[in-house]
């Protein structure tokens, strides 16, 4: 089998990273949310696969999140809407807020908007970047790059 055969089996590795911009404010008028954005895969043959969640950043209705997260992109074109949702989390505040606790809501977290787009959006959009507006107040900005030096194999 030739080389250019069997690399196209490959998927290409793509890093996405999150940040938003003038979030509604979801903690009381004395304070300011604490946000973190949790990652879904919501259409095409991943459909419901949970990427992962940010960390927290507290006292911030502008953030810009640390966490990379990696997909699997098997061929140009392919469907693969990725959806963002942000929560201001009112957990344990002694808990470092670098560390995500777990990769869902907390039952006390409040939701502060969702928006969707699709993974060959942002890598075919200038700058590899898509931004949505949240229904209510705010934009949530998404990018995409190519990893460098991956080696194949699954979706992370």
């Amino acid at each position: 089998m030739s080389s250019s055969a069997s690399s196209s089996r490959e998927p290409r590795r793509i890093q996405v990273s999150v940040r938003a911009k003038d979030l509604k404010n979801a903690a009381s008028r004395f304070k300011k949310s604490d946000p973190y954005a949790v990652l879904t895969i919501t259409g095409g043959p991943y459909d419901g696969r949970r990427l992962g969640r940010t960390e927290t950043i507290r006292n911030n209705l502008s953030p810009d999140w640390c966490k990379i997260f990696l997909v699997d992109y098997w061929a140009p074109g392919t469907y693969c809407p990725i959806t963002i949702g942000i929560f201001d989390d009112n957990g344990d505040k002694n808990t470092d807020p670098m560390q995500a606790r777990s990769d869902r809501p907390g039952e006390a977290d409040v939701g502060m908007g969702e928006a969707t787009c699709d993974l060959h959006e942002m890598i075919d959009s200038p700058g590899n970047e898509r931004s949505v507006d949240l229904p209510h107040e705010g934009r949530i900005f998404m990018h995409a790059v190519d990893s460098v030096g991956h080696s194949g194999g699954g979706s992370s």
